[in-house]
Parts: C-alpha cells; sequence; structure tokens
C-alpha cells in the first residue's frame, strides 16, 4: 500500500508569468477522508437540517390553518407584523400603539408601543420598517388598545372607514374579533359616520 504524496509547487520565473500549479495527489487505494469529514460535508448537512426544519413548520403552518388552531404570540413591545390566519394575540396585553390591517391577506402590523405622546413615528414608517407584503393603501390604519376608560379594549380607525369602505371595514371588524381580548363590549370608534358603538352592535353574530 503505498501512502498519499502531495506533488511539489512549481514556478516558472523566466521570460513568463509566475504560475503555481495545483497540487495532485499520486493514485493510491489508501483513503485519507477525515473521520469528521469535509468542512463542506458539514455545511452540506447542515443545510439540509436547515430546510428540513423549514419545511415543517410550513407544513405544521398549513396544517394549523386547515385546523382551525392558530399559533399564540406574546405581545411585544416593538413592531409586531402578524398574520392572523395562523396566529394571535391578546389585545389586553396592548396600551396603546398604532395598528395597520389588510382584511384579505389576514396580516395586522403593529406599532411601537406608545405611552403618552412619545410618538416618535408614523403609520407610513412603521410600514415601511415592517417590510408586509403588499401596498400601504391596502391597510386600514388606526389605534389599539386598552385603559381605564376602556377596560375591554378600543379599536378607533384612523382615518375613520368610510362609506366606500364599508366591506373593507366590516371585515377588519370580524377580523379583531377573533382575537383574544375582544367581546362585545370592545368599543370601535371612527366606523363610517357612526359614534363610538359596542363590538357587540355591530357584529351580532361573530361573538
Amino acid at each position: 500500500m503505498h501512502s498519499p504524496q502531495i506533488l511539489p509547487f512549481h514556478e516558472s520565473v523566466i521570460g513568463r508569468e509566475t504560475r503555481r500549479m495545483k497540487p495532485c495527489r499520486q493514485p493510491c487505494s489508501a483513503s485519507v477522508k477525515s473521520r469528521n469529514g469535509s468542512d463542506r460535508e458539514k455545511n452540506r448537512k447542515k443545510g439540509k437540517k436547515a430546510d428540513v426544519s423549514r419545511h415543517k413548520r410550513q407544513v405544521m403552518d398549513k396544517k394549523n390553518c386547515k385546523t382551525g388552531k392558530r399559533m399564540k404570540r406574546q405581545v411585544e413591545k416593538i413592531l409586531m407584523v402578524i398574520n392572523v390566519k395562523w396566529e394571535i394575540i391578546d389585545i389586553l396585553q396592548i396600551t396603546n400603539r398604532r395598528f395597520m390591517c389588510n382584511p384579505q391577506t389576514g396580516t395586522l402590523i403593529l406599532g411601537d408601543e406608545i405611552y403618552g405622546k412619545s410618538i416618535c413615528s408614523s403609520h407610513a414608517q412603521e410600514f415601511y420598517a415592517s417590510k408586509a407584503e403588499g401596498r400601504f393603501d391596502d391597510y386600514l390604519r388606526g389605534w389599539i388598545g386598552v385603559s381605564k376608560g376602556y377596560p375591554h379594549g378600543i379599536i378607533h380607525f384612523a382615518p375613520a372607514v368610510i362609506m366606500e369602505q364599508f366591506d373593507r371595514g366590516f371585515d377588519a371588524l370580524q377580523m379583531f374579533a377573533g382575537l383574544e381580548g375582544v367581546n362585545g363590549d370592545t368599543i370601535v370608534r371612527g366606523f363610517c359616520t357612526l359614534p363610538e358603538q359596542r363590538m357587540g352592535d355591530l357584529l351580532h353574530s361573530s361573538l
């Protein structure tokens, strides 16, 4: 059995550019593969594991969507993008923050949690930062939160939903009705020309 040999580098420096020949192995039957495999092999296996994990998450998302099960997400203070078809949040954990919603895609964007008047951005800026799909005008916008005056929460459309947007606004209310914490006593403001309304008075069959 012959041990592997690496041919030395050869350089030519007279009358032409310096070239460096690639090393090559002498033929032999012995295996010199590393016990742990090459780095390329390790990276390939890691890539396969990541693809498998991603595929499993996609399958679970589809399965949960079909069975009506949704994953509970904890409300955070930072900007959040939520797909209410697959995820659910509790609005009673929200103090005061902007929202943008697209009932057609089930996308709900929650802006940074705001306290008092310390407003540091706008709906447009938060939409851009969210990288959510669609256009800015595809989303109905406003504020959402809970306070002493609104212990069951308030959904305030701003700008208000106009009559030409009635269908989209109604779909948005049904989308919010599927979240935790929303009930018949949740207040809706800025819906068409109506004054503040209880959610239960607007959606009789969804609550």
